[in-house]
């Protein structure tokens, strides 16, 4: 967690940061001369001289029971210059998630896994595993085994590990990962072994969406002046991406239909995000498959169909590929329980894998005001 997370000052005529306290985070520097920091629910202060930016003295929890975020490290208060602080009391923000089974036909069934704060969800294609991620200080990415039930750890590096997808083959997941500097796409086997290796190398951050059977890679990567485009390379070849939509407009989840002559992702060009189908490697034909928004695409596994989210729904369309590109009327499959955060369909289409978020929200139904709060931290 961040209670274990390193505070740094970083000079901007030095290119190595200073490390000043171990275990913390929002850390934010009062007129005091201290240094304010959250850690374990409570406030934190330290003497801190700001010439010569070294710690003074020792650190002091001097409030209790702050809201605060352990996966990011944010925290509700803020201090003012004249010395009034306001926080949020509450204690920390619940992350308690669990899975679950949904059929065609909406019946549920718990799945039974410890809580944790579970993420992009994705089946093998085989359909008897499921990766995804677990966020903590650090994400990383697991593997559940459907049959055995248990999970196993695939990335130990240092950093977020995210929005893992497998490679056609079953053999290998690919995962965005921040090594040195944004996050880029690697993979590595997924039995555990062996080390993982880069597939890219580039300024901007970058997100898998999915894999066909001849070794392509369709990713998204986020730029500042196109938003998101979708990019493709192949994994066994030269690596070199290729664009296959780079428009003013936001593109994200590329997915292959199963012959890999498709791809179905999210464009935003109407104002709202929807499906669209189009032809791989193009050019070809395009067509809408959403109507009145639609996100998170799935193809089941004969190419026949595509399933979207639409908020708290789940729609099917039925997609032709066989001589030019026909898309269906879309029709409701289910509704989605609620609290619903994630969705992954199993490749032959017949069931959902759910992440449900669990517990009240946390709310502060009010902010505490502290006035001449510094002389609370002279006493530290």
């Amino acid at each position: 967690t961040f209670d274990d997370a390193r505070i740094a000052i970083q000079r901007f005529d030095r290119q190595e940061p200073r490390i000043v306290v171990e275990g913390g985070g929002y850390a934010r520097y009062s007129p005091s001369g201290h240094l304010v920091y959250t850690r374990g629910g409570s406030i934190w202060a330290v003497p801190f001289d700001a010439t010569r930016l070294e710690i003074t003295g020792q650190p002091a929890a001097v409030m209790q029971g702050g809201m605060f975020d352990t996966m990011s490290a944010r925290a509700n208060w803020a201090l003012s210059r004249n010395g009034t602080l306001i926080f949020a009391r509450g204690g920390p923000v619940p992350y308690d998630y669990t899975l679950q089974w949904v059929d065609r036909r909406g019946r549920t069934e718990p799945i039974s896994a410890p809580r944790r704060y579970y993420r992009q969800p994705s089946f093998s294609p085989d359909g008897t595993r499921v990766i995804m991620g677990i966020g903590a200080a650090n994400d990383d990415v697991w593997l559940y085994d459907l049959a055995r039930g248990g999970f196993a750890r695939l990335t130990f590096t240092g950093g977020d590990n995210r929005d893992p997808i497998w490679a056609s083959d079953g053999a290998r997941v690919v995962y965005a990962a921040r090594r040195s500097g944004p996050e880029n796409l690697f993979w590595r086997p997924a039995d555990g072994t062996g080390q993982e290796e880069r597939l890219t190398e580039s300024p901007y951050v970058q997100s898998p969406g999915s894999c066909t059977k001849e070794g392509v890679l369709a990713f998204t990567e986020y730029r500042p002046q196109t938003r998101g485009d979708i990019l493709t390379l192949t994994v066994t070849g030269d690596r070199t991406p290729k664009p296959f939509l780079a428009t003013p407009f936001d593109e994200t989840s590329p997915t292959f239909s199963p012959d890999g002559r498709s791809i179905a992702y999210v464009s935003d060009e109407t104002g709202v995000p929807e499906v669209y189908v189009q032809s791989f490697p193009g050019p070809g034909r395009k067509r809408q498959v959403s109507i009145g928004g639609g996100t998170t695409p799935f193809w089941r596994g004969d190419g026949r169909e595509l399933v979207y989210r639409d908020g708290q729904r789940m729609v099917a369309v039925s997609v032709s590929t066989a001589t030019t590109l026909q898309v269906g009327q879309p029709q409701e499959l289910l509704r989605l329980p609620p609290r619903t955060t994630e969705v992954a369909m199993a490749p032959d289409g017949q069931r959902f894998l759910l992440v449900q978020r669990e517990g009240a929200d946390l709310v502060a139904p009010e902010l505490d005001v502290v006035v001449n709060w510094f002389r609370e931290l002279s006493k530290r």
